[in-house]
């Protein structure tokens, strides 16, 4: 595994949307996983999307408190109990930014076969996914 290259703002490759993943269950997409995971570690972040590390795939993954999840092609689908947070992220260095974030998400979802999931996050990982969906979508924590 690697560490790969992270993207920082003001990078334009940030705001760039990503791909849908299509081909599941491939050296490819486990490679991919698998070197955002070692990333994210390296850098000490909690969330890692694919464009932060310019792989142009809808791909995060999540580590909170050694609970590694990942997600392919996730899409919010509902959302309850807006909350404000306080954020950071891997690509804007030295920053924290007050949001407003969604305390519960059901989201739809892929695994990497393939298998389509529908699954329901609260708290640390709702909020970090949020961020991270929004990094997918070309969005950066300080847009408005």
């Amino acid at each position: 595994m690697s560490i790969l290259k992270l993207i920082t703002y003001p990078n334009k490759k940030l705001r760039k949307i990503t791909k849908t993943v299509t081909n599941f269950n491939t050296y490819k997409l486990n490679y991919y996983i698998n070197n955002m995971f070692k990333t994210m570690d390296y850098y000490n972040g909690v969330g890692l999307a694919a464009n932060q590390v310019n792989i142009k795939k809808s791909i995060i993954v999540i580590n909170i408190n050694n609970n590694k999840i990942y997600l392919i092609n996730p899409i919010i689908i509902k959302q309850n109990n807006l909350i404000k947070t306080k954020e950071s992220c891997l690509s804007i260095k030295n920053k924290t930014y007050d949001k407003l974030r969604y305390n519960e998400i059901y989201i739809k979802t892929f695994n990497i076969y393939g298998k389509f999931l529908k699954l329901k996050f609260k708290n640390l990982y709702a909020v970090c996914i949020q961020h991270e969906i929004d990094h997918l979508n070309g969005k950066l924590i300080l847009d408005t």
